[in-house]
């Protein structure tokens, strides 16, 4: 199962309105040292803030099927295309 770009692309839009908030946030969650794997807790944390709960489970767990190995892929993966990691 894959996210759809229409998904995808929406994840990228929101993370990139939301860019100057997202590079101050990330040194500052880094320094903390509060996550097991620096990527992951970052793509949750921008997911969760941007583009919210509902979004998340009525979208991507429900309407798409998708787990949260393929979220975290995509949004891990637009934080790389926006060069915030």
């Amino acid at each position: 199962m894959k996210m759809t770009k229409e998904s995808y692309d929406a994840i990228v839009k929101v993370f990139d309105e939301n860019i100057e908030e997202i590079k101050e946030y990330a040194p500052k969650l880094r320094d903390s040292g509060n996550f097991k794997e620096f990527d992951l807790r970052l793509a949750w944390d921008c997911l969760r803030a941007y583009v919210g709960t509902r979004t998340i489970c009525s979208r991507y767990y429900d309407s798409e099927g998708l787990h949260d190995g393929h979220i975290a892929t995509a949004s891990k993966k637009a934080l790389r295309e926006l060069n915030i990691i």
